[in-house]
């Protein structure tokens, strides 16, 4: 889903007071994760889950 349609959603806006970073996140955000998790600067990373959420799961 493209941030234009979900821009076009107003449920965005429920979301966002939940959002400790206090913004919605950017495909480029979301990418920068990927890459990292592909490079070799990961290479001692296993078996874990990267939550990309603006804090919103934290606890």
């Amino acid at each position: 889903m493209g941030t234009q349609k979900i821009y076009a959603n107003d449920r965005w806006r429920e979301a966002l007071p939940k959002i400790p970073a206090g913004r919605l996140a950017e495909p480029s955000g979301i990418a920068e994760v990927i890459h990292f998790l592909c490079s070799e600067e990961s290479r001692y990373i296993s078996r874990e889950v990267v939550n990309v959420n603006g804090g919103m799961l934290m606890n």
